[in-house]
C-alpha cells in the first residue's frame, strides 16, 4: 500500500474542540496526532469521509488555539474497544480545508521540532 502522506504525524495529546460544519453541538476531545496536513483525534461518533468540521486545537505553548475546518478523511472504531460492546469512541483523521498560514506554519514547526531529539 503507498504512503500518500505529505507530513511528519507527531503522537500528541492535546485538547480539542470540534463541531460538524452547520451544527450548533460542540464537542471536546483529545487528538492522537498533528501534521501540518491534518489532525487525529478521537470522536464520539462515526464520521463519514467529507465531512466538514470547525475544529480548534489547544497547545500549552500558545496564548490563542490554532483554529481551522477540516474534511474528515477517515473514521473508525477504536483500535482498542471491544467487540461485544458498542464503541465508546473512534479515531477520525482530518485533513486542513481553511487554516491561516500562520497556524499552519505553527503546526508544522511543532510537528518537527517537538519531534526531533534534544542535543
Amino acid at each position: 500500500m503507498e504512503e500518500r502522506r505529505h507530513f511528519f504525524r507527531l503522537p500528541a495529546r492535546l485538547v480539542v474542540r470540534y463541531a460538524i460544519a452547520n451544527s450548533s453541538a460542540s464537542h471536546t476531545s483529545v487528538t492522537l496526532n498533528t501534521s501540518g496536513g491534518g489532525i487525529g483525534f478521537f470522536t464520539e461518533s462515526l464520521l463519514a469521509p467529507g465531512t466538514r468540521l470547525h475544529v480548534t486545537v489547544d497547545f500549552p505553548e500558545r496564548k490563542q488555539p490554532v483554529a481551522f475546518t477540516a474534511a474528515v478523511i477517515w473514521s473508525g472504531k477504536l483500535l482498542l474497544d471491544r467487540h461485544d460492546e458498542r464503541p465508546r469512541a473512534y479515531e477520525t483523521g482530518v485533513r486542513f480545508l481553511e487554516i491561516a498560514p500562520k497556524d499552519q506554519a505553527f503546526l508544522m514547526q511543532y510537528s518537527t521540532s517537538t519531534a526531533l531529539p534534544k542535543p
